[in-house]
């Protein structure tokens, strides 16, 4: 698959990134929603969403739970209605005919008073995209192509209907299951329109005092701090400006819908706020009253924005939600709208590449590249990389290419090779709170591709043992010279330094006579008192680790 616009804008900005050329040999996917984001590079990489949950949430009537595309993967449900419309009309209410219901069939779509199933398949055919398993091959021959997402994720199904304290609600809700599913994204088309000043258009948690009495904003706050990737439709009323309440939310995701064209869809809300499009148009999915729908709704693209960052978290569960959003932003195709010019398109081949999973060159050529092998911090501030050559290729005489991103894969930095024929590189500089990513590549190679991305933290943490040997090799009336071999679990002695203290035997307080750290392994004590008694203990530091202190010597000056 060639790279797309989005990429080349990335390129163009400087970025590189562990790509080449060369088509993809996944084949498409058969659906011209799935084939504009390039679903077919995560199928490459047999991403199919295994071990990933995703939340869905419909403020459309609920989920045909039952439907055989999604019911073996909704793990859990739950339903919260806003009372007044259950007074209004009880069909309005939960299956348990409450205002509140949780677990199985608890989503589950009610029919109304004239019998009719209340729903308009969003909340079903977002499911269906985001999880659907795929049918039979029979069962496609007989109704339509069907896809989606993440086959093998799990979903978390939930009906809201009413306003912002009903969506807190099922927040909460899902906050407490975090840690029993491990919930990694919510896909959300709940939303609610409003009209407030142009500043509101971007950041609407203060500007909508009546829809903000239900917390949402603290709420998609805590949901970001537990790692959990809210996701949110903009709305459909053809508003150029402004996007619905929540995604005007400080931490929501806001998802714009393009059609299969890539231009964006005529009744999706746009704006500043917005962050993600994602296709709405032809994404084959679960529909309620029928197998397959190929409706277009922007629901489904929310739906297809989710699923895109799961399978990258499935990939890459390391990655926080700042990064991976970051990510798909830069490798996004940029699309104009009416007002707003190039906003990002997910383009999850783009994205892959990205992060430096390259699936546009066959096995033959990612298996000429080296693999590296380990990465191991040897200083507060320094480590070794090392790689394996290629299979079959000699280690004599090979060159090769290492690099070192500190930013994420946006700007890379070339390292000098202690030794390529033994396929070690120092690395200088590392702090222990960044994350990094490296990468090599056989130098002056054609073609020339890069090994997949490496990714590390620095972490070192060798405390020094005691020091040995201490032994007093001159002495007067009034100073006493020491020396000493440094700790034997130090196998590098470089950065290493001491802290020498004494005192008169019977005294409180500890000397330090160094003023400061001194790398020497000797000293000389002056200014003592001639027949007196002193106490002498020593500590090592290594690259600012403190390690143990010495037993404590008794030393005596001549009389």
């Amino acid at each position: 698959m060639e790279f797309r616009k989005g990429l080349a804008l990335v390129l163009a900005l400087g970025f590189t990134f562990g790509l080449s050329t060369p088509s993809s040999s996944a084949p498409a996917i058969g659906d011209p929603g799935y084939d504009l984001i390039n679903l077919s590079s995560a199928r490459a990489l047999n991403l199919e969403g295994a071990g990933q949950v995703v939340a869905v949430i419909t403020d459309q009537g609920g989920f045909d739970i039952k439907h055989p595309f999604i019911a073996d993967n909704v793990i859990d449900e739950y339903c919260a209605i806003e009372p007044g419309l259950i007074r209004m009309d009880k069909t309005y209410a939960c299956p348990n005919g409450e205002a509140l219901m949780e677990g199985k069939g608890a989503s589950q779509i009610v029919k109304d008073s004239l019998g009719n199933l209340r729903s308009w398949g969003g909340g079903t055919e977002m499911a269906g995209v985001v999880a659907g398993v795929v049918p039979s091959a029979g069962e496609q021959t007989r109704l339509k192509p069907m896809a989606s997402m993440m086959p093998k994720a799990k979903i978390v199904t939930i009906r809201v209907n009413g306003g912002a304290v009903q969506m807190a609600a099922a927040i909460d809700w899902l906050l407490a299951k975090k840690t029993k599913y491990n919930i990694s994204a919510i896909a959300s088309n709940f939303k609610m329109s409003y009209l407030n000043s142009r500043a509101s258009h971007l950041d609407c948690s203060s500007a909508a005092p009546g829809l903000e009495s239900g917390g949402l904003a603290s709420r998609i706050k805590r949901l970001r701090e537990s790692g959990i990737a809210f996701f949110s439709s903009t709305g459909e009323s053809a508003n150029p400006y402004l996007v619905d309440y929540p995604s005007c939310l400080p931490g929501a995701i806001a998802i714009q819908a393009v059609d299969n064209s890539g231009n964006v869809a005529d009744q999706s809300n746009g704006g500043e706020r917005v962050d993600l499009l994602a296709p709405h148009q032809v994404v084959t999915s679960s529909g309620s009253g029928d197998y397959v729908s190929d409706s277009f709704k922007a629901s489904k693209a929310v739906a297809v924005a989710a699923g895109s960052y799961a399978l990258i978290k499935s990939l890459r569960p390391d990655l926080t939600i700042d990064e991976v959003i970051e990510a798909l932003k830069l490798t996004g195709t940029p699309i104009d709208d009416v007002l707003r010019k190039r906003i990002p398109q997910i383009d999850l081949d783009a994205a892959l590449g990205y992060f430096g999973y390259n699936t546009n060159y066959s096995e033959t050529e990612a298996s000429s590249q080296p693999r590296i092998k380990s990465y191991s911090a040897v200083g507060i501030d320094r480590g070794l990389l090392s790689w394996v050559s290629p299979p079959g290729v000699s280690a004599k005489d090979v060159k090769y290419d290492v690099q070192v991103s500190r930013d994420l894969g946006k700007t890379w930095q070339n390292l000098t090779a202690v030794n390529s024929n033994l396929r070690v590189v120092s690395v200088s500089n590392m702090k222990t709170s960044a994350k990094y990513y490296f990468r090599a590549r056989v130098a002056a190679a054609t073609p020339s591709i890069w090994s997949q991305l490496f990714v590390t933290g620095h972490k070192y943490a060798e405390v020094p043992g005691v020091i040995r040997n201490l032994q007093v090799i001159d002495q007067t009336k009034s100073s006493i010279e020491l020396v000493w071999s440094g700790p034997a679990s130090l196998i590098r002695g470089i950065g290493t330094t001491y802290r020498l203290e004494y005192r008169a035997k019977g005294e409180a307080s500890w000397e330090d006579t160094s003023g400061s750290l001194s790398a020497a392994n000797n000293k000389i004590l002056t200014g003592l008192r001639s027949g007196t008694t002193y106490e002498v203990r020593i500590t090592s530091i290594h690259e600012k680790l403190v390690g143990k202190t010495s037993a404590t010597y008794t030393l005596r000056t001549k009389d």
